[in-house]
């Protein structure tokens, strides 16, 4: 025969219950409120931030990096190819190699255009991305024109 319960033992599971469902609803909030700083910090930085994969497909950009090139997001999100971009393609082949190579570089200079094709001199600080398995799938970073200081 299977013993029942007491009144105390089951408002003592109820309390328990009660705890463990506030402390997940407690843990979800801060991975919410984190995820709302990173998107705060990612879409008013004055900075470009970009996003591409390995392959140069851009993943994601803030406004800052769409003004950057001149284009919409629906322009380049996941339509542009960043290599596309490159003044020299070498410069894209060096960069790809330094990265892999370091994990992450800063101030990496090259030369990149605009939609309306104009060339700006620019520096690179990015950092690769990688899959759980620890594979590369692309590149986080941000652009900076130094353009007007280069001259």
């Amino acid at each position: 025969m299977v013993e029942k319960p007491t009144c105390e033992q089951l408002k003592e599971r109820i309390k328990l219950l009660e705890e463990e469902a506030s402390e997940g609803k407690l843990a979800k909030e801060t991975v919410l409120q984190s995820e709302e700083r990173y998107r705060i910090l990612f879409n008013e930085s004055r900075d470009a931030i970009c996003i591409t994969s390995r392959e140069g497909i851009f993943l994601d950009a803030n406004q800052a990096g769409l003004k950057l090139f001149g284009y919409t997001r629906e322009e380049m999100i996941g339509k542009i190819d960043v290599r596309d971009l490159y003044v020299n393609p070498e410069e894209r082949k060096r960069f790809k190699k330094e990265i892999e190579k370091r994990s992450a570089l800063k101030n990496f200079p090259v030369k990149l255009r605009r939609k309306n094709g104009e060339v700006m001199e620019c520096l690179l600080t990015s950092t690769v991305c990688r899959s759980p398995g620890g594979d590369i799938t692309g590149y986080q970073g941000i652009i900076r024109d130094i353009t007007k200081y280069s001259r």
